[in-house]
């Protein structure tokens, strides 16, 4: 159950209307479901931090924290090498 901000430095109190709900599904071994676990997880950034943070998945590990210029720039220089 969500209880705070996700970010580690605000742990707001979980507020339904404000923010942003973040849905994301784990990628489980074929025995999980014998282990009863759910392959659905949920994240929340009070509203502060999702003006300046995002989630994003990084393969191999869980989800990253990170701002959203830092995101914004790298996608600005895959979109110029996409178009060379």
């Amino acid at each position: 159950m969500i209880t705070n901000c996700c970010n580690p430095d605000c742990r707001a109190p979980f507020d339904y209307c404000k923010g942003r709900l973040i849905r994301c599904c784990k990628v489980l071994p074929f025995y999980s479901s014998f282990l009863n676990e759910h392959p659905v997880e949920h994240y929340w950034l009070c509203k502060e931090c999702s003006e300046h943070y995002v989630l994003e998945f990084e393969f191999g590990t869980n989800l990253k924290l990170r701002t959203r210029s830092e995101v914004s720039s790298r996608r600005k220089v895959s979109n110029c090498v996409a178009a060379v």
